[in-house]
């Protein structure tokens, strides 16, 4: 088995490898992190048939994120890997995908994404974002995760991909399901029950958007399910379960990290007001780098995994294909 490269991570013991790292005030996580980045080489986390490098420092990421000949993203991103029988069943995410088969899919779904959808999500985007702030402002709910992080993404990835407003509300409850306990310290009783749980949830998910997708093949509208199941590539179009699989990575992974950013945002903001009254002096010019900062202090993700190829340095540390 190939030795693991946690992208973000660190090593166990009252660190970022233990849920209970991320309860710890921002400053006690910072100083942990600091020592990881002065130390030679990088730090090893042992596992029952392996174990994992932490990567910490913004230059070795890159090196891990731009080097796919080295570190590869098809053994399994996550942590655990997925097993080999629930790829199978559910189709690879293209997350987990490497070149020959990620460029095909990315070629495909590129082209679906026309000028014209585009300009129909961010007319879509405007109408649900002013539909949620007249919520806000009617019901003055007190979860803002409930009220608006989640909502929101949610709602413009389901107007994107198509989903008619009868289902959205089960869809809603199936992502909740599946990433539930994601990074969340659980009992026994909850790590038995929870796998079956998530892939019952990905199962239900993917027969939905696979029944929407035969019918966009018989009407097409004007949303990216109906040009995902009509582009070609090299006459390669995609199967269902790849569009499952696409479906399933949007809203999971889509839902779970803008949700994540937007909470963060607001409590970055309400914790900072001088930066508050700034960035609401001029919003249109500092929109933009507000949103890149807060998206880089929260980290909606704070780690991937990657799977090393070849004996390789990285970090200065020597690194071997097992």
């Amino acid at each position: 088995m190939s030795s693991g490269v946690l992208v973000g991570g660190g090593p166990a013991g009252g660190s970022p490898a233990d849920p209970g790292f991320w309860a710890l005030p921002a400053r006690a996580r910072a100083e942990v992190f600091a020592r990881l980045r002065e130390r030679e080489g990088l730090a090893f986390v042992p596992e029952r048939g392996g174990g994992w490098y932490a990567v910490v420092r913004h230059a070795d990421v890159m090196v891990a994120s731009r080097r796919p000949d080295l570190f590869l993203s098809g053994p399994g991103v996550t942590t655990p890997p997925p097993a080999r029988w629930v790829r199978w069943v559910f189709g690879d995410s293209m997350v987990n995908l490497d070149d020959p088969r990620h460029a095909v899919l990315r070629r495909i779904v590129s082209r679906s994404f026309t000028p014209r959808l585009l300009e129909r999500v961010e007319r879509d985007m405007v109408e649900i974002a002013a539909r949620i702030v007249t919520a806000v402002e009617r019901d003055r709910p007190v979860d803002f995760v409930s009220a608006v992080a989640a909502p929101m993404p949610f709602e413009v990835i389901c107007s994107m991909m198509g989903v008619p407003r009868v289902q959205r509300e089960r869809v809603m409850a199936l992502v909740a399901a599946a990433s539930e306990h994601t990074g969340v310290r659980r009992g026994v009783a909850a790590r038995l029950r929870s796998p079956a749980r998530g892939l019952r949830a990905l199962a239900e998910m993917r027969r939905i958007i696979v029944a929407l997708g035969r019918e966009r093949r018989r009407r097409p509208g004007e949303d990216l399910v109906s040009a995902l199941v009509s582009a070609e590539v090299d006459g390669r179009s995609l199967t269902g379960r790849e569009l499952g699989a696409f479906f399933s990575l949007l809203l999971v992974a889509g839902v779970e990290t803008t949700r994540n950013a937007l909470a963060h945002g607001l409590w970055l903001l309400t914790a900072h007001p001088a930066q508050r009254e700034r960035l609401c002096a001029d919003l249109a010019g500092g929109l933009p780098g507000a949103v890149e900062e807060i998206v880089r202090f929260s980290s909606p993700i704070v780690q991937f995994r990657r799977t090393v190829a070849a004996d390789c340095e990285l970090g200065g540390q020597r690194l071997r294909c097992l």
